[in-house]
């Protein structure tokens, strides 16, 4: 009986054991099955949110956070590239770049594409971690082993070794890109080719890729093209076609394309001449900063050319053309062109300033106080400034105004000042009606007068009132 008990119990503890073994590995295999079910959800999730329009993008993101969050702590990569881009972004989270590079590393590190990609992109462009050209470079060779986008990856390869002033390998990756359709790496190859970036200047090649990427809609490379037949660089001199690739980059809201398409109207190159068309043009290339069209806009106004002419509008265009930082296009006989142009104009402004115009008499002035094509000279735009105002020119007016409140070229004299400004003021000047109030508010004259204060006030609001109808 005894010798049984034992069979038994030895028997029980074997089976105890092996009920133990298959438990573990049933559970394991549960868990694994598990694991790779929730990450097919995820990478579905990956594929989802590429889909969705970028205004629900946000939301999906906020319902799913936390099921990615429990995958990234099983250390799913899809799940910690899909927290990096919501910190990237700011979905469902407040926007933290450094957390973004955080979650992207993780998976990165892991071998996901999109992570090394994105992780690349923050390296190059120096976001949520300082700026390391050769660190993206080894991101995004690593995405490409894994056949990721190539074509964009390689476009990425070039700038960053531009940037790195390796040229022969700028070009030869921009290559692999444009042979891979990438339309924007295309139209660089025409930029490469036309300077002799990393290879031997051709301009042929050049117009051959500004076409290639032109023709697909590539708005830069239609510009660019624009520009070589209209100086005949690498193709035969053609001021139609010059005209048609620059209409279709403008039309498609390209500040320098906008800017060439008004000088084109204005000049009548390869067009009817067409000054309202040129006004236009020029308004809506300087509306985007562009910095010669603020110059052809004042040149519009100067010479009442598409527009009725107008001093006071031609001096504000030149002087923010004169803030502008250069342009991005390096058409230099462009840029000279539209200044030559604009110097002339002044030429012609001077002799009808010395015939009493008084719209010429100020932007004379103007030329002088802040050494405009003349040298500067405060008392000679006091003395024009004074031709203007006593014509009854509001600007004019309020300038000699300040003039005489500062001491600008003119000894500083407040009772000359507080008529000026009156006379500017009383004709609706904002800057005179301001400095009225403020002025009598403060005791200019040595004794506050409220009422005065409070009378030019109401004018002033009057005025922003007015302004506000006008928008």
């Amino acid at each position: 009986m005894g010798l049984n008990m034992q069979l038994i119990r030895k028997k029980y503890y074997w089976l105890t054991i092996l009920i133990v073994v298959f438990s573990t590995i049933l559970s394991g295999n549960l868990f694994a099955v598990e694991n790779s079910s929730l990450k097919a959800a995820i990478v579905a999730d990956v594929v989802a949110l590429d889909k969705l329009p970028k205004a629900k993008q946000s939301g999906f993101c906020a319902k799913s956070l936390k099921k990615w969050q429990q995958a990234a702590d099983m250390g799913i990569p899809e799940a910690e590239y899909l927290i990096g881009r919501c910190y990237y972004l700011g979905h469902g989270v407040k926007k933290d770049y450094k957390q973004a590079v955080k979650w992207y590393c993780r998976a990165a590190e892991q071998g996901n594409a999109d992570a090394q990609n994105n992780l690349g992109l923050c390296y190059a462009n120096g976001i949520g971690v300082k700026k390391d050209y050769g660190e993206a470079v080894e991101l995004f060779k690593r995405a490409i082993e894994q056949e990721y986008n190539k074509p964009q990856l390689y476009l990425y390869l070039g700038v960053c070794y531009y940037k790195k002033k390796n040229y022969k390998e700028a070009f030869k990756y921009l290559w692999e890109s444009a042979k891979l359709e990438n339309i924007e790496a295309q139209g660089l190859m025409g930029f490469y080719y036309e300077n002799g970036i990393g290879v031997k200047k051709d301009y042929g090649e050049a117009v051959k890729w500004f076409r290639k990427a032109a023709e697909q809609g590539d708005i830069s490379s239609q510009c660019e093209l624009g520009r070589c037949y209209e100086y005949g660089i690498g193709v035969k001199l053609n001021h139609r076609e010059a005209f048609k690739w620059y209409r279709k980059a403008a039309e498609q809201g390209d500040a320098d394309a906008q800017a060439k398409l008004a000088s084109c109207y204005y000049s009548g190159i390869g067009v009817k001449q067409n000054y309202q068309e040129a006004f236009k043009w020029y308004r809506k290339a300087a509306k985007q900063g562009e910095k010669c069209a603020k110059i052809g806009l004042s040149l519009c106004y100067l010479k009442g050319q598409g527009v009725k002419r107008n001093y006071y509008e031609a001096a504000k265009w030149y002087r923010v053309s004169l803030l502008s930082k250069n342009n991005a296009s390096q058409d230099c006989q462009y840029n000279y062109q539209i200044k030559q142009a604009h110097s002339q104009a002044i030429e012609s402004c001077y002799k009808d300033a010395q015939q009493g115009n008084q719209g010429a008499e100020y932007m004379i002035a103007l030329c002088y106080s802040e050494g405009w094509y003349f040298e500067k000279n405060l008392t000679e735009a006091v003395k024009w400034f004074h031709k203007a105002a006593e014509q009854g020119n509001l600007h004019a007016q309020s300038a000699l105004g300040n003039f005489y409140w500062m001491g600008y070229g003119v000894k500083k004299d407040d009772m000359k000042s507080i008529k000026w400004f009156r006379k500017a003021a009383e004709q609706g000047d904002k800057f005179a009606i301001d400095m009225l109030s403020n002025r009598y508010k403060d005791g200019w004259l040595g004794k506050k007068d409220m009422a005065e204060a409070e009378k030019w006030q109401h004018k002033t609001a009057e005025r922003g009132d007015e302004e506000q109808n006008s928008i």
